[in-house]
């Protein structure tokens, strides 16, 4: 199971996201599913390592249905990731 998933078909379009299988922000955003959190903001920057090792920042957040927060944090400042 992957990680993180993320799909849309359009840049313009909020994206459906799963964080170990459970989805977490449904672009559909049906109001009687127990599950409707709102995304407040997704950065992902990534470069291919090339002769030095290149940053890498995923960064996730929303707010849950009952106004609480949730989110995904992830970087690597110079390091190889593992192999």
């Amino acid at each position: 199971m992957k990680r993180v998933r993320i799909e849309f078909d359009s840049i313009t379009d909020v994206p459906d996201i799963w964080i170990d299988g459970e989805q977490v922000i449904d672009s559909k955003q049906v109001p009687d599913k127990t599950m409707n959190n709102g995304l407040v903001s997704m950065d992902l920057h990534w470069k291919t390592n090339d002769y030095r090792v290149r940053d890498k920042i995923f960064d996730l957040k929303w707010l849950t249905n009952d106004g609480s927060r949730g989110g995904l944090h992830q970087e690597s400042f110079g390091q190889r990731t593992p192999e």
